[in-house]
């Protein structure tokens, strides 16, 4: 929780109702340029929420640093708000009415909308009430209550269900090609901010359209980090997952890793067969040896049909495929 106010006075009542350290109460006069400062000099991520108590006709102060899963309240003033096209989720509020009509509810209905973001970012079920008709406690089968003085409307709700959190980082092992770009981009498009793309040849596995695909992508925002690692070293696979640890907690792990040695069976020899083999056992082994699999959201091995039905040329393939 990060608050902006104009006095020290503010500051003192902001930390004693919320319980919000001293520390994160800034005194500003532009809460735009602050919050763009905190974000570029901090090790943070994308806010959750952000009220604009500002009262100003400016409408978007703090929307562009929205999370995809974020909510933007703006302070009702007397003059109507100017929404910006593809504004996150929205909602106008009277505080003014809000607090007259309930002020016990004030602080524990922020603090109950805040710890539902921080706690379940994948499934946010919110219900929104009246002041009127709020009994005092929240229905059973909802993750979070917003309620709302009867004058207040909802302007634009943004739908939910993103596959990625954009607060964790995911990595594509093996994922320096052109599959592992186009995954790249379609987990952009579901909500990932950083992703992270190893091969034993690095940024030499892009084509040309593979780095467009990449710089356009890093040019909205998103981290995507193209990295040169032996996924069989464990310490080059401890040092990624640390890296990736850096940007955020790991979400989840595509194994993509591939070797091709194709030869007939009788003309295979131990170490071509070891090579292929190797690329999805020995880095699958690795992997596990550096991380707990417990302690990500999914763990994706990339597989073949080729494995069930057999391919000619393609035994030490279909063998470490399976």
């Amino acid at each position: 929780m990060f608050s902006t106010v104009g006095s020290k006075q503010e500051a003192e009542k902001l930390s004693g109702s919320l319980s919000i350290p001293i520390s994160n109460i800034v005194l500003v006069d532009d809460f735009s340029l602050t919050t763009a400062e905190w974000i570029r000099t901090g090790t943070i991520f994308p806010l959750d929420v952000v009220f604009n108590g500002s009262r100003k006709k400016v409408y978007a102060h703090g929307s562009e640093h929205l999370s995809a899963f974020g909510s933007y309240i703006h302070i009702q003033c007397h003059e109507a708000p100017e929404i910006p096209s593809g504004a996150a989720s929205s909602f106008i509020l009277s505080i003014d009415r809000f607090a007259a009509a309930s002020p016990a509810f004030l602080a524990p209905a922020i603090l109950a909308l805040l710890s539902t973001h921080a706690s379940e970012p994948f499934n946010i079920c919110s219900h929104t009430v009246t002041m009127a008709a709020y009994k005092g406690s929240a229905s059973d089968d909802v993750h979070s209550l917003i309620i709302v003085p009867e004058a207040s409307r909802t302007v634009r709700i943004d739908p939910a269900g993103q596959l990625f959190d954009p607060r964790k980082s995911y990595i594509l092992i093996g994922g320096c090609s052109e599959l592992g770009v186009r995954i790249t981009e379609w987990m952009v498009h579901h909500g990932a901010r950083h992703i992270f793309l190893t091969s034993r040849r690095g940024p030499r596995g892009l084509t040309r359209t593979d780095n467009l695909y990449v710089q356009s992508m890093c040019s909205a925002g998103v981290q995507v980090e193209v990295i040169a690692a032996d996924a069989i070293d464990r310490a080059k696979t401890a040092a990624v997952l640390a890296q990736a640890k850096e940007a955020g907690p790991i979400g989840g792990i595509f194994v993509m890793t591939i070797v091709l040695r194709d030869s007939k069976f009788t003309n295979l020899t131990q170490q071509s067969f070891d090579d292929v083999y190797q690329s999805k056992v020995a880095v699958l082994d690795t992997l596990l040896s550096c991380i707990d699999p417990a302690a990500i959201d999914f763990m994706l091995l990339f597989s073949t049909i080729g494995s069930v039905f057999g391919n000619a040329g393609q035994a030490a393939y279909c063998a470490s495929q399976l």
